[in-house]
């Protein structure tokens, strides 16, 4: 609840906005997990975070690298360096955080073949989660013709 009304209170304001860029800082996980939350709650409106968030998918707290990765869905960039980051999340050991990268890399739609590579290693993983993820994510990349023929093969093979 206090996250979604730094997120409502951040749309116009710098004032919360400088908050939100302290608690990024904060030693304590939870704080930083609170900021990363609300500043991927307000999307392509905060773009000047996502170098930043893009360092807390290295972060030892589970919590807040699967955090970081969902903000990043929905912060909307799609630069090169934010999908490899991405991707190297799908990887983690632990299936949250491969599970928030694969719905991170679906939502910000960029079917490349790096992507689709990625997510199709992640249908023959360990996690069923993980598996459920990557396929849905394959098939929220516009629709493409790569993402549909990996799940064909998927289904086949």
């Amino acid at each position: 609840m206090a996250a979604r009304a730094l997120c409502e209170l951040g749309q116009n304001s710098e004032p919360v906005l400088a908050l939100l860029r302290e608690m990024l800082d904060d030693k304590e996980a939870s704080y930083t997990s609170l900021a990363v939350y609300a500043l991927g709650c307000l999307g392509r409106k905060a773009p000047q975070f996502v170098g930043e968030i893009m360092i807390k998918l290295t972060d030892k707290d589970l919590w807040l690298r699967a955090t970081a990765a969902e903000a990043l869905g929905k912060l909307g960039q799609s630069s090169e360096q934010v999908i490899g980051a991405l991707i190297k999340a799908l990887e983690d050991e632990y299936p949250l955080v491969g599970i928030s990268a694969a719905e991170a890399l679906g939502k910000l739609g960029k079917g490349s073949a790096e992507v689709v590579g990625a997510l199709k290693r992640q249908l023959q993983g360990e996690s069923g989660r993980v598996r459920k993820a990557a396929k849905e994510a394959l098939g929220k990349l516009g629709g493409g013709v790569t993402a549909r023929l990996t799940l064909v093969a998927f289904r086949l093979g």
